[in-house]
């Protein structure tokens, strides 16, 4: 997805707790593999959302890697 926005103000915010569920997965990422580093609050935004294409993987080999 690519935001367009127009006409907005950004807040430094100061993170007490973080929960994802994706990022949580250790599965996908090690304990310690993703951790945030900062937060903002965005505030007076006027957005559209555009679809993007989908992303392919290219292996070092040259070949599409399935995802």
């Amino acid at each position: 997805m690519e935001l367009e926005t127009a006409g907005w103000t950004l807040e430094p915010l100061r993170l007490d707790k973080v929960a994802s569920s994706f990022f949580d997965d250790r599965r996908r990422f090690p304990a310690g593999t993703a951790e945030p580093d900062s937060a903002f609050l965005m505030s007076g935004l006027s957005t559209i959302w555009h679809p993007q294409p989908r992303l392919q993987v290219i292996a070092a080999a040259g070949r599409p890697v399935t995802t």
